[in-house]
Order: C-alpha cells, then structure tokens, then sequence
C-alpha cells in the first residue's frame, strides 16, 4: 500500500487581488470599463455610482473581465499541452497571451467561427481542434462564453437589464464561472 503524504497548498502574492467593490472603484478598471460603454465608479462624486443598477453593472462587468482573462489561460493551456509535438515540417505557431488576444480580437474580430478555423489549418492543433469540435462544438461554445463574456455585459447593459432586480436572475445573456461548470465541455464523455 502507497501512502502519500498530505498535499499543502500555499496562495501567496495576492498583491494585485480586491475584493469587488474596490475593484471597480479602480482608475485602470474605468477606463476598461469606459471601452466597453460601461458605468465606471470614477466618473462619480465620491466614487459612488448614483444607482444599484450601475454599481451591479459594473460589478457584473468586473467578474466579466476574470472570466475573459480566463479564456485566454484556457486557449494557452489547451493549444500548448494538448498539441502535437512540432517538427520541422509542422512547427508550433506562435501562442503566447499577446499573440491569442491579437488573433482573437483584431485579426478575427472575436469571431469563433474564423478563429476556429486558423487554429483548424495548424497540423499541431488538430486534436485539440477534435476536442473542441466535439459534441457539436461544446468546446468552441465555452471559449466564447469566456472571451466574450465582457461584451455580453456590456450588451445587457446596453439594453437596459440593470435596473431592475429580477432582470439579473437568469435569463440574462451574462454568464458566471458556477454557469460555466455545467457547460456541456465539462459534462461529455
């Protein structure tokens, strides 16, 4: 019988970690939020938002932004340990954060159509390609939820979905990480 000793988890340097309500009262996160045509805390007296239905926004806003960053640790994390070994003949492209974010936002214009196509045409890429494709693109399907996830706030906001309590349960095109889990990426076989 193995016998493995306890695991310990150490989180340290949580320098640039804040609690929700710090963060969007933020210089950097305005002006993120600005680019977005969202609520920014800055532009306020007292950095107070005037009404819940802004502060929610830009609450919204700001969780939408991990979930955007996340996508991006998710397209690193799939397209380099789930890839093909390079050759000669097959080298691996380029796929460092910077390059993801250009190919995805201006090369592309945030469309997972021809964005799943560029990566399709890399030999490298072809099982994770497979993967993503399964279950009839469940995986493409998260990758937007996660990289398009500021924009879809932005689009609620946009449309008036802020003001009222009830329009921020369900039904909203904003989605959460605990949404996420259940996504059928996670569930297939």
């Amino acid at each position: 019988e193995l016998l493995l000793p306890r695991l310990r988890v150490v989180l340290s340097d949580w320098g640039f970690s804040a609690t929700l309500e710090e963060a969007v009262q933020e210089k950097e996160f305005a002006q993120r939020a600005r680019l977005f045509d969202m609520p920014a805390a800055t532009s306020y007296p007292g950095n107070k938002f005037p009404t819940d239905g802004m502060k929610n926004a830009a609450m919204e806003f700001a969780m939408a932004e991990d979930l955007h960053a996340l996508g991006f640790v998710f397209l690193a994390m799939l397209f380099t340990t789930l890839a093909e070994p390079a050759t000669l003949s097959a080298p691996m492209p380029p796929n460092d954060d910077d390059t993801w974010q250009r190919l995805f936002s201006e090369i592309f214009e945030k469309d997972m159509t021809e964005f799943r196509d560029y990566c399709a045409n890399e030999d490298v890429w072809s099982s994770v390609v497979d993967l993503l494709d399964n279950e009839d693109g469940a995986g493409w399907d998260l990758l937007g939820d996660l990289l398009l996830a500021r924009e879809r706030v932005s689009q609620k906001w946009k449309d008036g979905k802020f003001g009222d309590p009830r329009e921020s349960e369900g039904g909203d095109s904003s989605v959460t990480a605990r949404q996420l889990l259940s996504k059928t990426f996670f569930t297939m076989k």
